[in-house]
């Protein structure tokens, strides 16, 4: 029942979405030159960016997003009314009306099937995600904690002892959590970002194929590998971090820049920069792919437009990306005396910090791909500049083998030691789409083209989508395959992540209640994100001294000096689950192991963690404890020691 409910508020939540996107195209552009996925994709873009608001002001509330999704739904009924979808043309603009009139039974009975297996492999998928566990450390400590503090305190609390809340960028993704959040419990919070993101990459695909008219027994089965490769994406659930939602923005920028044909009016780029800005802001780990997808499409202009114009265009580009991001600089600003990580300054992290903030982990995930983004740039701009003159022949087997190539690259990149294969499966995502659309579409206008190389062009998306799986299949199968085996037949208790939430509620509401009302609390605990987070002010360390006010966590001094430094920032109270070493603990042979990871950033945070616990476990003996329930303690750091052992 609960899965159904939360399916049935995806829905209107996408429908809220569509409805901002309708009259967002329809002040700018031709809404009637777009499909429903690039309509939802600037819905969802309108949201994030209206969300700095709510992050400079404090606005954030559950109240404030009920709204958000009740007007939303009124502007989706008011243009599904105008468009005739409502009343009396129903029946004849429904979008299946041709499939049914069709005289041919046999396409008939295909499409049925079609529809129907799309439509299972989706209830089947949402439900998936709605059984998967939640992480039990970027989850519980970061991603649900900032949600949960985007809906008590209005926005995501400016905690300078929180890794997550810096690292992530500017962590606008976390508004789509608090969006879901404020009204579905916190177990359904992974379809925050692979529901509604999968959704909007069905709609892309069947938008896709409307336009050359492909049929729609065609079009289901790659609908059904959409839905696959989502699966894949996910199957091994790292966390709850936006990684579908930004596939999609990236597929509906480049759908949106080929549909409006290439960016003929000067109101298309500002839904460009409209759609680049949610990106940018969603997380940190964009932005080079939100760059270079940029270049392609100004370096493509520049083949066949003038350089006046041109540049006019990339002016009007680069200020509305300045507007519509200004109140997420600010709001960074005010909480990290920087505007934008990981590029301005490190602000809150320490000089040793490792974290998107630093130089070595943003390469690792980011900087190593920039040579194929060269190559796509200047393929592009080739294949934009002589499409034209180029054979249709030629045109296909240069597309094909440009995704071939970065195909590979991608394979190699995400198989390498240490890579982090989620992200780099969504950065190479928007080159990868970018090419098989660029094809798909340039292809379907060429008149001589016929139906059997339409339906090779748009393997191209197959070839896209299955390709990517391959390595991302290998690694899930190699280090999750038998708790992916319990999630999908559903088999959640026996999961190494899996929480009953009303138990742990109770046993943080007894911990809280023994802390006076007001006071400043540090917390490493199991769950702290089922803190009420109105009732003090807390700070949450998911990683333990990788970040804080200079000079920054003592990690590596004497337990006392870290007291002292707590108390420095005003800190009163320590909470700490010494029971289970809040989830992280050296007993564990996999997080023990840690310590010597290649990855410096993995192996960084697990020895300062393990460092700070063990300051907590001593200063837990040396100060008084108001609180102990035998897995957590809370002691009273301002009161004297009464043992120094």
């Amino acid at each position: 029942m609960q899965e159904l409910i939360s399916t049935l508020y995806l829905l209107i939540i996408c429908l809220a979405f569509w409805g901002y996107g309708a009259i967002i195209l329809g002040w700018l552009s031709k809404p009637n030159d777009f499909g429903s996925g690039i309509t939802v994709a600037i819905g969802i873009s309108a949201f994030i960016l209206s969300c700095g608001y709510f992050e400079l002001f404090h606005l954030a509330s559950p109240l404030a997003f009920q709204i958000f999704l009740a007007i939303g739904i009124v502007l989706s009924l008011v243009q599904l009314k105008k468009i005739g979808f409502l009343g009396t043309n129903i029946n004849r603009k429904f979008w299946l009306q041709e499939q049914f009139q069709a005289s041919n039974s046999k396409a008939l009975l295909a499409s049925c099937v079609g529809i129907s297996i799309s439509v299972l492999c989706l209830l089947i998928t949402l439900s998936y995600f709605y059984h998967l566990p939640l992480n039990q450390h970027d989850d519980f400590s970061g991603y649900l904690v900032l949600a949960k503090r985007i809906l008590q305190e209005g926005y995501q609390g400016g905690d300078p002892f929180n890794d997550r809340s810096i690292e992530q960028g500017f962590g606008a993704g976390n508004y789509i959590i608090a969006l879901l959040s404020s009204y579905l419990p916190a177990a359904a919070s992974h379809l925050a970002d692979t529901g509604i993101g999968l959704i909007l990459l069905i709609l892309l695909t069947l938008n896709a194929h409307k336009r050359v008219h492909i049929s729609t027994s065609f079009a289901f089965p790659l609908v059904c590998i959409v839905i696959w490769c989502a699966v894949i994406i996910n199957a091994p659930i790292v966390n709850a971090s936006p990684l579908i939602v930004a596939g999609g923005l990236f597929v509906a920028t480049i759908s949106f820049y080929i549909q409006s044909n290439y960016g003929e009016r000067y109101f298309d780029h500002v839904l460009l920069a409209l759609l680049l800005s949610s990106l940018l802001v969603l997380k940190g780990n964009y932005i080079i792919p939100v760059c270079a997808t940029g270049l392609c499409i100004y370096l493509c202009r520049l083949t066949i437009a003038r350089l006046s114009r041109t540049a006019l265009e990339f002016a009007i580009f680069l200020g509305c990306m300045l507007l519509f991001t200004l109140p997420w600089l600010i709001a960074n600003w005010q909480f990290a005396k920087t505007p934008f990580y990981p590029l301005l300054g490190h602000g809150l992290v320490t000089p040793n910090a490792l974290g998107l903030a630093s130089l070595d982990q943003f390469a690792d995930a980011i900087l190593a791909l920039l040579p194929y983004y060269v190559i796509l740039i200047s393929l592009l701009a080739l294949l934009h500049r002589f499409k034209e003159a180029l054979d249709q022949r030629l045109f296909f087997f240069i597309s094909s083998l440009s995704i071939v190539i970065i195909l590979l690259s991608c394979s190699l990149t995400m198989t390498s030691a240490g890579s982090l294969t989620r992200y780099s499966y969504v950065s190479l995502f928007g080159p990868m789409a970018f090419l098989a659309l660029y094809a798909l579409f340039n292809l379907s206008l060429k008149e001589v083209v016929s139906k059997s190389r339409l339906h090779i062009s748009s393997a191209l998306i197959f070839i896209t989508l299955i390709g990517f799986s391959v390595p991302q299949l290998l690694d899930t199968m190699k280090r999750s395959s038998r708790g992916l085996i319990k999630v999908l037949i559903h088999s959640t208790s026996n999961m190494p992540y899996s929480l009953d939430v009303a138990r742990e509620q109770l046993r943080i509401n007894l911990l809280q209640n023994s802390l006076p009302l007001g006071s400043t609390v540090l917390l490493r605990l199991d769950t702290p994100f089922l803190i009420d987070f109105g009732r003090g002010k807390f700070h949450v360390m998911d990683w333990p001294g990788n970040v804080g006010p200079k000079p920054g966590v003592p990690y590596d001094q004497s337990p006392e000096n870290l007291a002292q430094y707590l108390r420095d920032q005003g800190i009163q109270y320590i909470a700490y689950s010494y029971g289970n070493e809040a989830l992280f603990s050296i007993r564990d042979p996999e997080l023990a192991s840690r310590q010597n990871h290649p990855n410096p950033w993995i192996r960084t945070q697990a020895v300062r963690t393990f460092a700070v616990q063990n300051q907590l476990q001593v200063l837990g003996r040396r100060y008084p404890r108001i609180f102990d329930n035998g897995q957590d303690f809370v002691i009273n750091i301002s009161e004297p020691m009464i043992s120094k052992q």
